[in-house]
């Protein structure tokens, strides 16, 4: 039989415990935060996955203690003592179900797999309930007392216990939520064909929260709809590639890429998209700045550069192309300014193409990684700075090197001015990034000063570190 079952939280707290004795009445503790708790449960049933592996049964003779604060492992447990036998279930948000039962019981491994994933399969994908990406208080039908119900229900079923056990129905919540305002996630977003074969290049954010029961739809200029897969994405460039499943083969239209590296500021821009869902619409303005760099954005690791435009580009605009007046591609709208009017960005063509490509060699993105920060400065600012550099009028300042890095290991020390980079003289950053590039494993020469002394250093180019959660949200 059944003697318990509770649920505790990563930190050890107990959210949940329901016990009986020999007579089959229970005891029931129940602690936490009203809201701690419902966060908790909400994270639990929304999971993708809810069992990262099934460790092998373990036997432990001795007196039962209730589990401690320390992190447990993942997946499934088994500990049996003389009177009883204990199975833990870690689930990957950090809760830990507890279930006790006497040594009868047997491994309740493939149930515990069974019992929730039809509470995932019911609750979370025909019937999605809550949205947990929000900061603000969740209320969801999840934490009704149907779900211990169901819970407990299938305990009794596969298990045989006794019917007078009443399932405690006062336990959790009553948070009745009326189907017709359930949440589900949308997004909203615009694109444009690149390939005959049906490619679509968008934002990465706009099918940020996709998974595999998710469904994208493309709607055409026409009115026509087609569904959409992700082909492949980067959340750092924030790119995404769709692709269009037609049920013919067809070739689709394409629309001519242009070259951003040519703009300057004053030239007339368009920016074509679905702002709010209002389909087919066209914003016009000009380029206000041809290099913004991220940093100014607030995006400092990105390490990119952005059009600056105060063509209106608002939710819905994202992915969608920036064009010039010849109607070529010189940009993807990204991302606007929250509160401003007339402050929006878009991703060169240029770097898109870059990431584009490899996206749909690869599926993926390579970066390079020399491993320094550095700063760009003018004359008089190196005047300023240090006297050992009288005859240097252009170049960059490495600000910091990271230890282990391409850099270190070439010598480069803080305090370095980097005059020629592969072979090129060095005016600003952008110079050493291009060089740079996507390609890894080569060798690059580096003429640097260092007090007054021209250096010579040689750095290999190697895979970057790429950081998560970097693309902006807006837009």
């Amino acid at each position: 039989m059944i003697f318990s079952i509770s649920i505790y939280s990563r930190s050890g707290s107990c959210l949940f415990h329901e016990k009986w004795n020999v007579a089959n009445t229970k005891a029931i503790t129940y602690e936490d935060p009203e809201e701690e708790k419902r966060l908790l449960f909400g994270l639990i049933f929304s999971l993708k996955e809810f069992v990262f592996k099934v460790t092998p049964s373990s036997t432990q003779v001795g007196d039962h203690h209730d589990p401690t604060p320390s992190p447990a492992s993942e997946g499934l447990q088994r500990f049996q003592t003389n009177s009883y036998t204990c199975h833990h279930y870690e689930t990957p948000s950090g809760l830990r179900f507890i279930l006790m039962t006497d040594n009868h019981a047997g491994d309740l491994s493939s149930v515990l797999r069974h019992i929730y994933s039809q509470l995932y399969l019911d609750y979370v994908v025909n019937n999605p309930l809550c949205d947990v990406h929000t900061s603000k208080t969740i209320n969801s039908q999840l934490f009704r007392d149907q779900v211990m119900e169901l819970l407990l229900g299938c305990l009794k079923a596969n298990y045989h216990m006794s019917s007078s056990v009443n399932l405690a129905r006062s336990l959790i919540s009553r948070l009745p939520l009326p189907s017709r305002c359930r949440r589900y996630f949308s997004s909203n977003g615009s694109g444009f064909i690149i390939s005959p074969k049906g490619l679509v290049v968008t934002n990465a954010h706009v099918v940020a929260r996709c998974n595999r029961y998710s469904k994208i739809q493309i709607t055409f200029a026409d009115g026509s709809k087609f569904p959409a897969s992700i082909h492949s994405t980067d959340p750092l460039s924030d790119i995404a590639i769709l692709q269009i499943e037609s049920p013919d083969s067809r070739t689709w239209p394409t629309i001519k890429l242009g070259v951003s590296s040519e703009l300057r500021p004053g030239e007339w821009v368009c920016a074509l998209g679905s702002p709010f869902s209002l389909q087919n619409s066209v914003s016009a303005g000009i380029i206000s700045a041809v290099a913004r760099h991220s940093s100014e954005l607030g995006f400092p690791q990105k390490g990119g550069e952005y059009i600056q435009t105060d063509a209106a580009i608002n939710s819905g605009n994202s992915g969608g192309p920036l064009i010039n007046l010849d109607g070529e591609v010189i940009g993807i709208n990204t991302m606007k300014v929250d509160g401003s009017v007339g402050i929006s960005f878009a991703i060169p063509i240029d770097t898109a193409v870059q990431v584009i490509d490899q996206l749909m060699k690869h599926k993926k993105v390579v970066r390079a990684y020399i491993g320094m920060q550095m700063i760009n400065f003018n004359s008089r600012e190196l005047r300023e700075i240090s006297r050992l550099f009288p005859d240097t009028h252009e170049g960059v300042i490495v600000k910091s090197v990271v230890p282990g890095s391409p850099a270190y290991k070439g010598g480069l020390l803080p305090g370095d001015v980097i005059v020629a980079f592969d072979g090129k003289c060095v005016k600003t950053t952008k110079d050493i990034l291009t060089s740079v590039g996507y390609t890894i494993g080569r060798k690059i020469e580096v003429r640097v000063k260092r007090r007054g002394e021209a250096k010579e250093r040689t750095l290999y180019v190697v895979t970057e570190p790429i950081p998560e959660q970097l693309f902006p949200r807006n837009g």
